[in-house]
């Protein structure tokens, strides 16, 4: 999980905090400046090249379960095909 650096406080402590804000979940938390980990850009374009490839993939597979169940119910009406799918 990724964060974007909001803002950079001083604590009562005297330690930096910064306040995160997650890039693709709705979170926001305030965290220690010295335990944060930079990352590189490319890091985040992997990232995300993967999070798009997994939705993708998840949208294909919603259509082709739709396009079957559309098929079946178009073959159910027309009087051709029970509910498990076998001819009438």
């Amino acid at each position: 999980m990724y964060f974007k650096v909001v803002e950079i406080n001083t604590g009562e402590d005297g330690k930096e905090m910064a306040l995160l804000k997650g890039i693709d979940h709705r979170l926001l938390i305030k965290y220690p400046v010295e335990e944060l980990v930079k990352v590189k850009t490319f890091e985040v374009d992997h990232y995300w090249h993967n999070v798009f490839a997994k939705n993708v993939e998840q949208v294909k597979q919603v259509l082709s379960r739709h396009q079957q169940e559309h098929a079946v119910n178009v073959a159910r009406a027309l009087g051709g095909v029970k509910e498990n799918g076998e001819d009438i």
